[in-house]
Formats: structure tokens, C-alpha cells, sequence
């Protein structure tokens, strides 16, 4: 069960991915970018710096993505949600993930109502992170999944809830440690959260 569990979580991350990698309705290929840029130098207008980010983006190349967007929120002295949500994803894959929780937490002041989806990306950050954050200890290891709990309960997102409770440790794994206990994420996340267990079925 625990397996079957864990293969739905590799899932939620590699839809999170595509979800991310999602292509724009008009494809832009070499010449409408070449155009787009050449407009861009004359007129050096946001928007149009936002559509060459989403040019590179489409066609994967999410650094340069990345630079565009960042380059047109420069231009400009107003800085919308969408635009700090953007950057957060496009930071996410990139593989920049304190940069991407930051911009996400930068939307949050702008407009209240990206409260659910700025807390699902950065839990979503937090499970992709499993693997290069996991240590020796089991409880800190399995602690990831309970700060990414914690924000998925943030953003009310009850089926993401329910994938990282059940990946939380087991009472029979850390019977020698009381729930409550608090216990230091770290890594890049750096969470303190309170020790919990997984229900058992």
C-alpha cells in the first residue's frame, strides 16, 4: 500500500512538472521569436518581454524563459500576482527552489486570492525535494512530507494532504519519540515542524 502510495506522489510530481512545462496556445517558433525580439529592443515593452519568456518556455528553454520574464518585471514599476507566480514556476523548473518559494510568498501581498495556489507550489517543491533532501535520519528524512503538509493545509488542498500524511513516518518506525516533538527540516527547506504519524489503515 505504502509503495503504491508513493508511486502516486512520483506521479503528482511529474504532473506538476508537465502542469509547469504547460505549452501556450499559439506556438512561437523561430521567426515570431526573432520578431518578437526585434520589437522588444525598439520598444522595450513589458508585455513583450513577457511574451518572448513565453516563447522560450514553450519550446523548453527555461533558463532563457526565465531571464525574459525577470527582465520584463524589470520594466515595468508594476508588479502584478501573476507575474511573481510566473516567476516562481519558472524558478521551480529551473531547478531554483528557494528563489521560486520566495516569488511565490512575493504574489501573496498583491492579491490574497493566490493564498491556495502559492502554498500548493511551494508543498509541491518540498515533495519534488525529497530526493536530494532526505538524510540518514528517517524521522528528518520523512519530516518533508510533513512541512509539505503543512503547506497544502495552508492552501486547503485536501488530496495533496492526504498524499504527504501518508507518507509521514509510522509510530512503530519512532515509538521512542513522542508526536509533538519538534523536528528541524533541513536542506534548503529549513521548516521546523511537529513530529506526526502516519494513520495506520
Amino acid at each position: 500500500m505504502r509503495q503504491l502510495i508513493f508511486v502516486k506522489f512520483l506521479i503528482v510530481g511529474l504532473l506538476v512538472r508537465i502542469e509547469l512545462q504547460a505549452k501556450v496556445v499559439n506556438p512561437c517558433d523561430s521567426i515570431k521569436l526573432s520578431i518578437l525580439i526585434q520589437e522588444f529592443e525598439t520598444n522595450n515593452s513589458s508585455n513583450l518581454g513577457k511574451q518572448i519568456s513565453k516563447c522560450y518556455k514553450e519550446s523548453k528553454k527555461y533558463e532563457n524563459a526565465l531571464n525574459w520574464h525577470k527582465k520584463a518585471m524589470e520594466i515595468t514599476s508594476e508588479k502584478l500576482a501573476t507575474d511573481y507566480f510566473e516567476l516562481a514556476k519558472l524558478y521551480f523548473l529551473t531547478d531554483r527552489k528557494v528563489e521560486a518559494r520566495e516569488s511565490a510568498l512575493n504574489a501573496l501581498p498583491i492579491d490574497a486570492s493566490y493564498h491556495s495556489k502559492v502554498y500548493t507550489l511551494i508543498g509541491d517543491l518540498y515533495v519534488t525535494s525529497y530526493k536530494e533532501c532526505k538524510d540518514d535520519d528517517l524521522i528528518k528524512s520523512r519530516a518533508i512530507y510533513i512541512a509539505a503538509y503543512e503547506m497544502y493545509k495552508k492552501a486547503n488542498n485536501k488530496e495533496r494532504m492526504e498524499l504527504a500524511e501518508n507518507q509521514f513516518p509510522s509510530r512503530e518506525d519512532v515509538f521512542h519519540i513522542p508526536k509533538g516533538e519538534l523536528v528541524q527540516v533541513g536542506c534548503w527547506i529549513g521548516e521546523e515542524v511537529e513530529l506526526k504519524f502516519r494513520k495506520e489503515k
